[in-house]
């Protein structure tokens, strides 16, 4: 597949509700959920479709690579795992606090060996109803469980900004949480204000993009400076 020029894209793979991204360099896939059709699917860069697993599963937000090979997945009953080359599946994390997961949404590594992830009220989702107070957890190499001091109503974007925060987008309003590594909430603020949405979340975008050499992290922040607009920190 030849290089594309930035801004430049190419359709790799349709579905319903696609999410989850997550590039598998070892096996050069990317792999990518159907939160509404379910399953998670790998596509190589040509899109060319190389497996599937997980298909009955719904509402998958989020996936990740592991470093022995195996994709992490979000959903329904909490932290699944998959092996590609095995076919061996399991469940990293289904209980919290002794009680079994009603769904996770997000997730991202800590730098060390752990995650941090988000849950969501997949059951009350399902039934159409206003869902419950989310939590926010940290998940580290040695399995201690962190729980954020705040909840939040329903996590979804979970990233780490220039200063080794947390910064958590909060679905049902305009909040945008920083947390520090332990969980202690330090600011909020409000991404989307009448008039300037589009400058404020550019602001954010390119906060997260700082150190990345991607030519379209690049193009981010170059079009900040542009408009002379302030870091988020």
């Amino acid at each position: 597949m030849p290089e594309l020029a930035v801004g430049e894209y190419v359709a790799l793979a349709e579905g319903i509700y696609l999410e989850g991204l997550s590039v598998d360099h070892r096996r050069g896939v990317i792999w990518y959920s159907d939160v509404i059709a379910g399953g998670i699917h790998g596509v190589k860069p040509d899109g060319a479709k190389v497996a599937s697993f997980n298909d009955s599963r719904m509402w998958t937000g989020g996936v990740m690579m592991i470093d022995d090979g195996a994709v992490f997945s979000t959903g329904q009953g909490g932290i699944m795992w998959n092996n590609p080359d095995t076919g061996k599946s399991g469940w990293l994390l289904d209980t919290l606090e002794g009680e079994p997961i009603n769904g996770i949404n997000e997730m991202w590594p800590d730098g060390t060996g752990g995650i941090y992830f988000g849950t969501n009220d997949i059951e009350y989702i399902i039934a159409a109803k206003d869902t419950r107070p989310a939590k926010l957890y940290r998940l580290t190499a040695d399995r201690e469980l962190i729980t954020f001091d705040t909840d939040v109503y329903f996590p979804n974007g979970i990233a780490v900004d220039p200063q080794g925060n947390i910064v958590v987008g909060n679905i049902g309003n305009s909040d945008v949480l920083t947390f520090s590594t332990a969980g202690q909430l330090l600011k909020t603020e409000n991404a989307a204000q009448p008039g300037n949405d589009e400058a404020i979340l550019l602001r954010f975008a390119a906060a997260l993009e700082q150190g990345s050499e991607h030519p379209l992290a690049a193009a981010i922040i170059a079009e900040a400076k542009a408009r002379n607009l302030p870091r988020a920190v």
